[in-house]
């Protein structure tokens, strides 16, 4: 995500960039996302009385309460010179367009249908007029008004990343609530798999809906309020930085330049974490049914089994480093100068050299603590022989092994209690922990005491001759006195 972030792409759910590297199909809207957003407006066609100017400036101020890409067209149109009527009640209907009060009348601007079904069939004018723009009309309960051709260019990198997604399996679709011929014409240039006009919200949703159950992947690219619904149904969304509000906490991504082709970036340095994901789990696993069974069994000892397991970590880090090294591919539009060449190469290296250093540190510490640190017991094994004592009247033998370097102070250092031992000589074994630490010259005493169903019978020590770290037999004898 870091990485990610650093090309543009901020990452705001946790299973998005999993799901990006799985994406079978990509949605895209068209205006404001496909292209600029920037509307201008083309064309004005006069469908009644009101004249042209009080047409425009009436849709203007009716355009003025809506947040969608076409809204700004009226705003910025040159010859809107006339000043816009007061309205009242402005509503505003996804997909479809604005109604309001004016002077007590009702207007409609927005798809000819929705306004069709207020200013009743039609005009034969509109029938064909401009089908490689996007067409808005303005109406009443009185007739038609006026119709706006609203065009918009597509963005330099559109076409660019419709292609490498196609080139890397995954389908590309337009769904858009403009009319379907500049829906068409979009299409045509970018060569998408499928696209579709005039489509209201729960018609995207329904759509995607579809494509989901067959068991396809779903990626959304949108930036307006009517494509909140999709980006939120989607399996994993993108929002256009300079969208709206609504749509970019939708998402589960945001494209914070508008660039679409790091989208494109972000898919395949998404497929490349789950590849090494994967590789590293296999390592992970192989590793460990491989050193734990040998590490059990004895044949490997604990500086040697902690010494693999931080060689395996620096494997997986090392691994992991390839995705900063070969991450994405930024396409810079100029050459950037020299100086800055070499800045961005120092920190490309420092970047790596981090984690590498840490990796490496981890290892040489892991390697000091095993080698320093805590091994595990040693085993110090032997048999007490008994003399004078049936094997029934035994109640528990215990055995000690003690370190008198320090004649006022001996310490324990393995003992082990066999209660009613079934067959004699009782066979022992003192695992003594952190054997290593003690001194190979220091003076060693093996002591075992002898209980009965009345308390102590006999008791005996031994002085041994014992190097830490040494598997080593010792045979004691004790003899019971008679009660």
């Amino acid at each position: 995500t870091g990485h990610l972030a650093g090309i543009g792409m901020l990452t705001t759910r946790g299973h998005a960039l999993e799901t990006l590297a799985k994406v079978s199909d990509a949605v895209f809207d068209k205006t404001g996302t496909l292209t600029h957003g920037d509307m201008r407006l083309l064309q004005t066609l006069p469908l009644g009385a009101l004249p042209e100017a009080e047409a425009l400036a009436l849709a203007r101020g009716m355009e003025a309460h809506a947040h969608h890409p076409i809204a700004r067209a009226f705003a910025a149109a040159e010859h809107a010179s006339a000043p816009a009527p007061a309205l009242d009640e402005v509503s505003y209907q996804a997909g479809c367009g604005l109604q309001a009060q004016v002077a007590g009348q009702t207007w409609r601007l927005g798809k000819p249908d929705y306004v069709a079904a207020l200013a009743g069939p039609l005009p034969a004018a509109l029938a064909g007029w401009r089908d490689d723009a996007t067409v808005v009309a303005l109406g009443s309960a009185h007739g038609w008004a006026a119709a706006f051709a609203i065009g918009d260019a597509l963005r330099d990198d559109a076409g660019a990343l419709i292609a490498s997604l196609r080139r890397h399996g995954v389908r590309c679709h337009i769904l858009s609530g403009d009319a379907p011929g500049a829906v068409a014409a979009v299409a045509a240039k970018l060569g998408v798999d499928s696209a579709e006009g005039s489509l209201l919200p729960e018609d995207k949703l329904a759509r995607v809906a579809a494509w989901q159950a067959a068991g396809r992947r779903v990626l959304m690219l949108g930036d307006g309020v009517n494509d909140a619904p999709v980006l939120a149904r989607a399996d994993v969304s993108v929002a256009m930085g300079g969208g709206a509000d609504v749509a970019r906490m939708s998402g589960d991504m945001v494209l914070v330049n508008d660039q679409l082709q790091r989208l494109d970036d972000a898919v395949l340095l998404a497929r490349r974490t789950l590849s090494v994901i994967r590789q590293n789990l296999w390592w992970a696993a192989g590793y460990n049914l491989v050193a734990l069974p040998l590490a059990i069994s004895g044949h490997l000892t604990p500086w040697l089994a902690s010494l693999g397991m931080a060689c395996s970590s620096l494997l997986v880090v090392s691994n992991a480093l390839r995705l900063v090294r070969r991450g994405c591919t930024c396409r810079p539009r100029a050459s950037p100068p020299d100086n800055l060449i070499h800045l961005n190469r120092m920190q490309n290296m420092k970047r790596m050299f981090n984690p590498l250093a840490a990796a490496a540190l981890a290892l040489t510490l892991s390697a000091c603590a095993s080698w320093w640190g805590p091994s595990g017991p040693t085993l110090l094994q032997g048999q007490v022989r008994l003399n004078g004592t049936p094997p029934g009247e035994v109640v528990a033998v215990e055995v000690r092994l003690i370190d008198r370097g320090e004649p006022r102070m001996p310490v324990t250092l393995a003992e082990q209690t066999l209660v009613h031992p079934r067959s004699l000589p009782v066979t022992f074994s003192l695992p003594v922990i952190d054997a290593r630490r003690l001194p190979a010259n220091g003076v060693y005493v093996l002591e075992a005491r002898l209980y009965d169903s009345q308390g102590e019978r006999a008791r005996t020590q031994e002085d041994v001759r014992w190097r830490p770290g040494d598997q080593q037999a010792v045979e004691l004898l004790l003899t019971a006195k008679p009660r």
